[in-house]
């Protein structure tokens, strides 16, 4: 059974070092494996340049991209933030539609809930206070897994969903 890994975390926590660790650990595994990032639909000439104005239709973009690569690889990994339910959302409904496993992932860093050191680390410019409210709008996976186990309810459908653990991936 194919599986959608969602990384989630603060700009700056590791989650894109994640995405990629876990690709070539599936690849290395004899997965097939791929990585898809909003922050992709940015990227110009080998420049990350954000337009706010843009930020649903590029969500809708990356959620086109996953939706393909969903049927042609095992692992298929988001690397979003994912802060809240409403992050996950379209991507729970397509791995429930798909019957797809579903994978929380955060990196493991020590500073993933720092605010300064993601502001420093944050390769995108994310200014610190739109950090900051990322922080304190931040669900924990209990509860996103709660409410993916309420809309898989609500379609009577049922696919596992757990969190991410270093050990016992693959």
């Amino acid at each position: 059974m194919r599986l959608l890994i969602l990384t989630r975390g603060l700009p700056g926590s590791g989650k894109s070092t994640l995405a990629n660790k876990l690709k070539d650990e599936a690849q290395e595994s004899g997965y097939s494996a791929a990585v898809y990032s909003t922050d992709d639909y940015w990227m110009q000439d080998g420049k990350y340049k954000f337009d706010i104005t843009k930020l649903n239709e590029a969500h809708e973009w990356n959620l086109d991209r996953v939706t393909c690569g969903i049927k042609e690889y095992d692992y298929v990994i988001v690397d979003n933030t994912n802060i809240v339910w409403k992050d996950f959302k379209k991507y729970v409904r397509l791995a429930i539609t798909h019957n797809c496993r579903i994978m929380l992932a955060e990196p493991m860093t020590d500073w993933k809930h720092n605010i300064d050191v993601c502001d420093k680390m944050n390769t995108h410019n994310v200014p610190k206070e739109t950090i900051d409210r990322m922080y304190h709008k931040y669900q924990g996976n209990a509860e996103i897994i709660g409410y993916a186990k309420d809309m898989m309810d609500t379609l009577n459908t049922y696919v596992e969903i757990y969190e991410y653990d270093p050990l016992g991936l693959f």
